[in-house]
């Protein structure tokens, strides 16, 4: 059995998915797109559509065959529940009244998706990369829908997907457990992975320096450090396309000040980028003052803001005759559980928020996989027999 320790087994739930898409990004060059459920894909009737190949041999956990039937059922519960995640899907142009309209099967093997959205092919194919486009088992969901829930309900704590494992038990923030799949293909090298949420990056340090984890993950600067000459471990730093930022509540009457744009202009001279990368973070996340991240087509690299209290507070005296810190303006740190911040950030209950933003097509990632882990900066591996650098035993 492989042990991990995480921040949150809400990390957990994401990193090990164990449902499939149609299509996913390419593991090993990820700008690319790679078969996963679809076999083949070509343009369909329209050219707003596509026509995709099912593989004639993938399973669910059930043992029930993955059909283009459950890829509709799957795409039509998503949008129709409308919950957080569907916004993706929502780019296709669809609604819950006409999206069965543009979901057409044509064999058990074959399906047509069509899309109102003026939005090509290619970029069709990457929001189906998404989890929320996921196929579940429309036989044994449609058996746990309660009060017209679609079975969202059973589904926070079980799966009824086609991955490589299958949800045995779940308990929120503190462990998930995963067996294999026993109807994938390939079948997976490991029977049993159990995921522990723990929230203090000290002590998951302590449980695989122990020897009690086999992974741990989210480690920060002081606990790299602390490991980095332990000859039984590895570390690996992977590329990260999450980008944190600091956003504002423009919209909070109490503060009327946070929506006025010198505010923010101002607040892009008073960060001391160096210090925090460097020393506060040791290297271990890179400066990027850019939208788009870095490593994507069109991402700009440069970096035109510095830390200058003395243009800030030039700023804000034209225009708001305040500023951060040393310019006048204090700043009080509330830590809350990542749980409650996007609850706090989708409410606009904060004046300001320090929170992360990532593409969606390229941060998901599924376990195991052979590819370098695109939403986590560092994790610390106990040395495995056979396991390769980089890469995870399958």
């Amino acid at each position: 059995m492989l042990l991990f320790t995480l921040f949150s087994s809400a990390f957990a739930l994401q990193a090990a998915t164990p449902k499939d898409t149609l299509v996913e990004a390419d593991r090993d060059a990820p700008q690319k797109l790679a078969p996963l459920l679809a076999t083949s894909w070509q343009p369909g009737s329209t050219p707003h559509s596509l026509v995709f190949n099912l593989k004639p041999d993938a399973h669910f956990a059930s043992g029930n065959p993955v059909t283009a039937q459950d890829v509709v059922f799957s795409l039509m519960r998503a949008v129709q529940l409308n919950k957080a995640p569907s916004f993706i899907l929502a780019e296709f142009g669809w609604t819950a009244d006409s999206i069965a309209s543009q979901l057409r099967v044509v064999n058990d093997h074959q399906l047509e998706i069509q899309w109102p959205a003026q939005i090509g092919q290619d970029l069709a194919l990457r929001l189906l990369t998404a989890p929320v486009a996921s196929v579940v088992d429309s036989k044994t969901v449609q058996q746990h829908i309660t009060a017209n829930d679609s079975g969202n309900g059973w589904l926070h704590t079980h799966s009824a997907g086609s991955g490589a494992f299958s949800i045995q038990q779940y308990v929120p923030q503190q462990a998930l457990v995963l067996s294999a799949n026993p109807h994938a293909s390939p079948q997976p090298q490991l029977k049993r992975i159990l995921l522990k949420g723990v929230a203090d990056a000290g002590a998951r340090r302590l449980l695989i320096q122990q020897g009690d984890v086999d992974v741990a993950y989210q480690l920060g600067p002081d606990q790299i450090d602390a490991l980095k000459n332990d000859q039984q471990l590895r570390i690996e730093a992977f590329p990260s396309s999450l980008v944190y930022y600091l956003a504002f509540n423009t919209q909070n009457k109490a503060q009327p000040a946070l929506g006025n744009p010198a505010l923010w202009q101002a607040a892009r001279w008073l960060v001391d980028y160096e210090a925090i990368s460097l020393d506060l973070l040791k290297g271990q996340y890179r400066i990027h003052q850019s939208f788009l991240p870095q490593g994507f087509d069109g991402a700009l690299e440069n970096q035109p803001f510095h830390y200058d209290v003395a243009k800030a507070k030039a700023i804000l005296a034209q225009a708001l005759q305040a500023s951060f810190a040393k310019a006048d303006v204090q700043i009080e740190l509330q830590p809350v559980a990542e749980s409650e911040l996007w609850s706090k950030m989708r409410g606009r209950d904060f004046q300001s928020i320090f929170i992360y933003w990532g593409a969606d097509s390229t941060m998901w990632i599924r376990i195991p996989t052979p590819a370098p882990l695109p939403i986590t900066c560092r994790a610390v591996l106990k040395r495995w027999r056979g396991a390769s650098a980089g890469r995870f035993p399958n």
